[in-house]
């Protein structure tokens, strides 16, 4: 988790994130595939709309995950930063699983005309930064991406309205963790 501060700049400055280790975030700048390539690899492999990308380790590696919904379900892709090949693909719970709230969310977020890889360029155009992870959120009843870019060794977190497609006004405050983790943890 990174807690958002507001900085004179009008852009959200975050401490790095808990699951974020130097080595992740060096791993993610120097990779063969970003994360905006890793989303729309994952989104071509999957025929589904991704709403999260992060990098993880597993079994050693380190690993592109991304988060997808398509009409049914919710979809967990694994996408080597290598070669971009999605290593693996499963489904995390069916739609019908989750509550109303998070099902409306998610129907609103696959119909945005803003896909997540679009808000992570807007994010990286607006802060002159790299685009290392990113979720969406709900703030003031708006669909927005939270898009945590690496600017001289500094993460900022930018917003992007995900039906306009142009980086708004920083929460006050907030955390900048995928709000699916408990979202899945409520699905289980």
């Amino acid at each position: 988790m990174a807690a958002v501060t507001v900085s004179s700049s009008g852009l959200a400055v975050a401490a790095p994130l808990a699951t974020e280790t130097a080595k992740e975030v060096a791993l993610t700048l120097h990779a063969k595939v970003s994360p905006i390539e890793a989303v729309e690899k994952a989104e071509q492999y999957s025929k589904a709309h991704a709403f999260e990308v992060f990098a993880r380790k597993e079994k050693m590696e380190t690993v592109y995950e991304v988060k997808a919904v398509n009409a049914d379900a919710l979809l967990k892709l694994i996408v080597d930063p290598t070669s971009g090949a999605v290593l693996k693909s499963k489904q995390i719970t069916s739609l019908k699983d989750l509550a109303r709230e998070h099902q409306n969310e998610l129907h609103e977020l696959a119909a945005a005309k803003t896909t997540l890889a679009d808000a992570m360029s807007v994010a990286e155009t607006s802060s002159g930064g790299k685009a290392i992870e990113a979720s969406y959120k709900m703030h003031e009843g708006k669909l927005t991406y939270a898009v945590v870019v690496e600017k001289a060794g500094r993460s900022e977190t930018v917003f992007v309205d995900a039906e306009l497609g142009h980086a708004v006004s920083p929460m006050k405050s907030s955390s900048v963790s995928g709000e699916m983790g408990a979202k899945e943890g409520a699905a289980k």
